[in-house]
């Protein structure tokens, strides 16, 4: 979850300093966000496994 965090950071520091618009920012953070569901889901975190 580190890398999340960094990138996270990353993006909004370029936003923060004008190199990205609020724009393209959101939706590179968006893109980031469902990248981390999927790799959610596919670890079956969160869900009850029965053995």
């Amino acid at each position: 979850m580190g890398d999340f965090a960094q990138k996270v950071s990353y993006i909004t520091s370029l936003e923060t300093g004008g190199k990205l618009s609020t724009e393209e920012a959101f939706s590179q953070l968006e893109a980031l966000w469902k990248q981390l569901e999927v790799s959610k889901n596919k670890l079956e975190i969160g869900s009850d496994i029965s053995v």
